[in-house]
């Protein structure tokens, strides 16, 4: 699939961009949800306050695995060099679970906020995260630089209490990309794994393109961008 088709296929992303928040809505027990959802208000004071998660919520204790990647994250998240250093390894399991997530008046949905006949796609995301551009090289200094990662939102989390803080997370399955000629191109799951709502950017739509890979349909303004870098 050549540049120009997504980017015309990108036009269609304000569709997904101002989905209403009850057509995907639904819970794991298959009720109905009200039309016009409460919200989680008391945003911690670290957030900014356009940064809100939408009902339904349940609370729950996270599986062994999902324990792992929460402590995985923080790990990274405070530099911590030991993955069993007592303080990860004393992490709270319990955790408030959220399906939807209103970002600047945008509705990120999840996994869990998905009906099973829905054909809308409003938790695919794209995020920024900064990582050590010199990773590969040994005795250089660290450079860290910001990067795109994408992901399918399973759920979102309240996760109370590390640090002393309230942390507003999003736990994802993130996946394999490579970027060829502008493109991003889904080369399938990769790992799942917690990240902070703040580094949510923007959704994303997929398209197959005629040789049947899966492509994801990026922020306008960022597949022109690197649109520019491929021609230059």
């Amino acid at each position: 699939m050549h540049q120009y088709q997504l980017l015309n296929f990108a036009s269609m992303f304000e569709i997904i961009q101002h989905d209403s928040p009850e057509d995907d809505e639904n819970d794991d027990e298959g009720g109905c949800q009200p039309r016009r959802p409460q919200t989680f208000i008391s945003t911690p004071d670290h957030y900014p306050l356009s940064f809100r998660f939408l009902l339904p919520r349940k609370s729950t204790s996270l599986t062994s695995l999902q324990v792992r990647h929460l402590r995985i994250y923080y790990k990274t998240l405070f530099s911590i060099p030991n993955l069993n250093d007592p303080e990860l390894m004393e992490v709270d399991s319990d955790v408030e679970i959220w399906n939807r997530c209103e970002i600047d008046g945008t509705i990120f949905g999840s996994q869990r906020s998905r009906r099973n006949n829905s054909t809308r796609l409003n938790h695919l995301v794209c995020t920024v995260q900064g990582v050590d551009g010199n990773y590969l090289y040994r005795n250089r200094q660290e450079n860290i630089v910001p990067l795109e990662f994408y992901g399918y939102v399973r759920f979102y989390c309240v996760h109370e209490g590390f640090r002393e803080r309230i942390h507003l997370l999003a736990y994802v399955n993130w996946r394999k990309v490579s970027i060829y000629d502008g493109l991003v191109k889904d080369l399938g799951s990769h790992i799942d794994g917690f990240q902070d709502v703040t580094a949510i950017q923007h959704l994303c739509a997929k398209v197959i393109g005629a040789n049947g890979d899966t492509y994801f349909v990026d922020d306008k303004e960022l597949m022109e961008e690197r649109l520019r870098d491929e021609l230059l």
